[in-house]
Order: C-alpha cells, then sequence, then structure tokens
C-alpha cells in the first residue's frame, strides 16, 4: 500500500491514526487531511521522536493498514 491510497481514504484511516497516536486530538488527526508530512510533524511534536523514528513508526503503522482497506475501495 502506498500513502497515496491513504490521502484518498483518509475518512477510514483516520480512526486508526488517531488509536495508533492517541497523544493527538482527532482535531489533529483531521486536520492533517492525510498528508504524510503533516501527520509526521504532529507525530514528532507530541511523541518527542527523531524525525527517523517518526518516519519508521508512520510506516509499520502503513503496512499494517494494508489489511484495512476502506469500505469503498470494494466497490
Amino acid at each position: 500500500m502506498d500513502w497515496s491510497s491513504i490521502e484518498r481514504g483518509w475518512k477510514h484511516y483516520k480512526t486508526s491514526a488517531q488509536e495508533r497516536w492517541n497523544r493527538l486530538s482527532q482535531q489533529d488527526v483531521e486536520g492533517t487531511m492525510g498528508k504524510r508530512d503533516e501527520l509526521a510533524r504532529l507525530v514528532q511534536l507530541a511523541y518527542g521522536l527523531s524525525r527517523e523514528e517518526t518516519q519508521r513508526h508512520i510506516s509499520m503503522w502503513l503496512s499494517k493498514q494494508a489489511a484495512n482497506p476502506p469500505f469503498a475501495a470494494h466497490g
């Protein structure tokens, strides 16, 4: 799965992102509009991670989303 799929299906994936990074407010997560750079910036600030660590966490989350496609992709 690539990040463009996340952006297109952000309404579906934002719940998972909110659960994964629960230090971010719902408004923060929604406000990223699925933009990886914006999500990374907020995660890095909220969790005090390095840029590399942040990208690793986001990549791990992304790989898990392949098993969680949005319903719209099926029809």
